[in-house]
């Protein structure tokens, strides 16, 4: 009788496992098509969002997005006070002197209020970040591209984005460096 109890128990236990194994796959299921979804759309805005986009660096450069449109882009957003940023911003410099980064065009848009640009610039001029940074400093840039919390970086080319990071990157990792590779590949 004591065996007996103890198989119905743990196949019961088996048999719930399994159902509750079941109900977790199919809940997962239907955030990741919605998510995708959202994505796609918020790329697809980002991409015509770029269309006649035109900007002055840091440098009063004129960034013309349809004129780079042809060649891939790094978009990064980033602030002064964002630890994350800040962690992410020496390898980005690394990487920009980097015979990887040849043919890429690289933009950092700020995103520090009015008070904050000096420390930006700051900071700049200490990591050497020597390619094209935009400082919006009233935020329009943020809005117009739907960005909430940074850092970000979008990887486009011909004016789409193929990669997008919400976290700080490592822009010398062996798997960034593998991603260009293939998207310069690709070409």
């Amino acid at each position: 009788m004591k065996i007996k109890f103890n198989i119905t128990i743990i196949l019961s236990v088996m048999a719930f496992s399994l159902f509750l194994l079941v109900q977790v796959l199919m809940d997962q299921s239907k955030p990741m098509a919605q998510i995708s979804k959202i994505d796609e759309q918020k790329n697809l805005h980002i991409s015509q969002t770029l269309k006649g986009l035109e900007l002055k660096d840091s440098k009063n450069k004129v960034i013309n997005f349809d004129q780079i449109s042809g060649k891939p882009i790094i978009l990064n957003f980033w602030a002064s006070w964002c630890v994350p940023c800040l962690e992410e911003i020496p390898t980005l410099v690394e990487f920009s002197k980097s015979s990887l980064a040849n043919g890429i065009q690289i933009v950092a848009i700020n995103g520090d209020e009015k008070s904050g640009q000096s420390k930006a610039e700051k900071l700049m001029a200490k990591y050497g970040m020597d390619f094209s940074v935009v400082f919006d400093l009233d935020g329009s840039l943020f809005e117009k591209f739907g960005i909430s919390g940074i850092p970000v970086t979008l990887i486009l080319k011909n004016g789409k984005v193929v990669q997008t990071y919400n976290e700080a990157v490592d822009f010398m990792s062996g798997e960034f460096q593998s991603n260009i590779k293939k998207l310069k590949t690709n070409e």
